[in-house]
């Protein structure tokens, strides 16, 4: 019921509090053309705070929403996701002061983004779903920007399933996001998805498939020139090769990820594959080189507070401790992976998130009949004026 009333009270904000004076038709486009060129021109968050103070005092509000969703992505990439998530929930606040469909979509999907950096699944879940209502409900549906706006959306609730090991449900959205990138031709986001459905295939023990998938992945990375993506299909290949035993062939691609990645402000894609060196090396007993990376991990983990990969660290230090020797150490590490993992993966989120979507499917379908009830209302009292001549 909770969820129920945010996503209400939400969608009732933005479609009537509109409180920012409007600015002409012509006035309006060539003010945003001149906002988006000076954020686009200083993707750095100095510069990009400089910008929102400017335009925010000039009372340039479409100015002030660009610059905190850049910002915000810039301290996401940095790391620094509670930053991140002020500077988009101000962008927000803005958009539904304009009622801004569109910015509105795009700071809540940001906004869900941040949360699922954090590891809090339940409320990536209630944005994303949020930002896929607003697509539902706004009039454009064939805009590159309302397409990519709904696939994003998508993109979003399917990660958080994934992560929940929802793997049917996600493999349906993640394949509805996949045609929806092709439909606009985004190397990038196909190469996302593409990578998202070969995880799926993974879990489901389909390697083979999740090869192929990994492999389109990586070809429309490259088109893309996605340095981090490159790196991430790289770390799935060697996860690959070392659940088949080849551990030579694993620690090659996990060292071409890490290389790419090393020294990146984007510590949470980083973490990925360093863990994975820590762990191979665990696998083959290499005590000192697992350790060197682990305790990397460790750190970078805990610098972001990522429960998600928190709850993998403690995981593998309770195998290195525990194959060592040291067995006090092991079972200290094994109790804080499983709160870390307990934390992300809790009965309660997960039956909050499908609540969440039986609610949208609802919604969705009595919007839907209301539409059809409407055209037939005036479908009816046109009948009645023709007969009535």
């Amino acid at each position: 019921m909770r969820i129920k009333i945010l996503l209400w009270i939400i969608l009732a904000i933005a479609a009537s509090a509109c409180t920012r004076t409007s600015i002409q038709p012509v006035d309006e486009q060539k003010l945003r053309t001149e906002s988006d060129s000076l954020v686009y021109a200083n993707r750095n968050i100095d510069s990009l705070q400089v910008l929102l103070n400017r335009f925010s005092s000039e009372g340039n509000s479409y100015g002030e929403i660009a610059a905190c969703r850049e910002l915000g992505r810039c301290l996401r990439d940095a790391s620094r996701f509670g930053d991140a998530l002020d500077a988009h929930k101000r962008g927000l606040k803005v958009a539904e002061e304009c009622c801004d469909t569109i910015q509105i979509i795009q700071a809540l999907n940001n906004i869900g983004t941040d949360f699922r950096r954090m590891g809090i699944l339940e409320d990536a879940s209630t944005f994303h779903y949020k930002a896929l209502t607003f697509s539902d409900l706004y009039s454009d549906k064939t805009s590159k920007t309302a397409v990519k706006n709904r696939v994003v959306s998508l993109n979003g609730i399917g990660n958080v399933l994934l992560t929940l090991g929802d793997l049917e449900q996600a493999d349906s959205i993640f394949r509805m996001a996949l045609k929806g990138e092709q439909s606009l031709g985004s190397a990038l986001g196909q190469a996302i998805n593409y990578a998202n459905i070969g995880a799926i295939m993974e879990e489901r023990g389909q390697k083979d498939s999740a090869l192929v998938y990994y492999g389109k992945s990586l070809e429309f990375n490259e088109k893309a020139n996605s340095k981090l993506g490159i790196s991430l299909c790289r770390s799935h290949f060697g996860r690959i090769w070392e659940e088949e035993g080849n551990y030579d062939k694993a620690i090659a691609e996990y060292k071409i990820a890490y290389d790419l990645m090393n020294g990146q402000s984007d510590i949470w894609h980083a973490l990925e594959s360093a863990l994975s060196l820590s762990r191979v090396n665990i696998a083959r007993k290499n005590w000192t080189e697992a350790r060197k990376y682990l305790n990397t991990s460790k750190a970078a983990a805990h610098k972001i507070n990522s429960r998600e990969h928190l709850a993998e660290v403690y995981r593998q230090e309770y195998l290195l401790e525990e194959s060592t020797g040291h067995s006090k150490k092991a079972l200290e590490a094994y109790i804080k992976s499983r709160e870390y993992a307990d934390s992300l993966a809790s009965e309660t989120a997960h039956s909050n998130i499908q609540r969440v979507r039986i609610q949208y499917e609802k919604e969705k379908k009595q919007a839907e009949i209301d539409t059809i009830n409407r055209n037939w209302s005036i479908q009816r009292e046109a009948h009645k004026k023709i007969t009535s001549i």
